[in-house]
């Protein structure tokens, strides 16, 4: 899921630290260690070699309600929807901490996108579908409401079962420091 608008930005120091990849279901984990700290207003993920290439990942944190939802600026990606390169365009993600785990969610756009198709989804909004070369076909969603509009949405949405899909599990190793 894309959005035009980012959400309030929120810190949650529990997710810094050093963590070791379970993998999603189905997949073969990364045998590097993922890092996340905070820095400059900021998350950053990534293994240590890519936090040595500056080549880290950048996400904030925003909470609607009880779930969080990591918000990574996204270069090029909105650009499949007329967004002209250089606009602002953030991927959204529900993040889960529980104690020494921390699991990653997509938000199901299969589902936002029959829900579109019906007319359930009540904000600003555009689908892409596309056909991969296997025939399956992949959606993406951008919403393209305001922040204020974006977060009513949520808090609805987000309390509903099966909007999410599993897409990374992670354990804890180690706490960080964040600054």
């Amino acid at each position: 899921m894309l959005t035009t608008a980012p959400l309030p930005s929120v810190r949650e120091d529990g997710i810094v630290g050093e963590w070791k990849e379970l993998g999603a279901p189905g997949t073969k984990p990364d045998a590097d260690p993922v890092l996340i700290q905070f820095t400059d207003g900021e998350y950053r993920v990534g293994s240590a070699d890519q936090f040595a290439k500056a080549e880290a990942s950048r996400f904030t944190l925003a909470r609607i309600g009880n779930v969080l939802i990591a918000q990574a600026p996204s270069d090029d990606q909105c650009a499949e929807f007329g967004v002209p390169k250089g606009e602002p365009c953030w991927s959204l993600k529900r993040m889960e901490l529980s104690r020494d785990r921390l699991n990653w969610y997509d938000f199901d756009a299969q589902r936002l996108t029959r829900e579109s198709l019906n007319g359930a989804v009540k904000i600003a909004h555009s689908v892409h579908r596309q056909r991969r070369k296997d025939g399956n076909i992949d959606n993406t969603i951008l919403f393209s409401a305001d922040s204020s509009e974006l977060q009513q949405f949520l808090e609805s949405y987000v309390k509903q079962s099966g909007v999410f899909r599993l897409t990374g599990r992670l354990q804890r190793t180690s706490v960080g420091n964040s600054k």
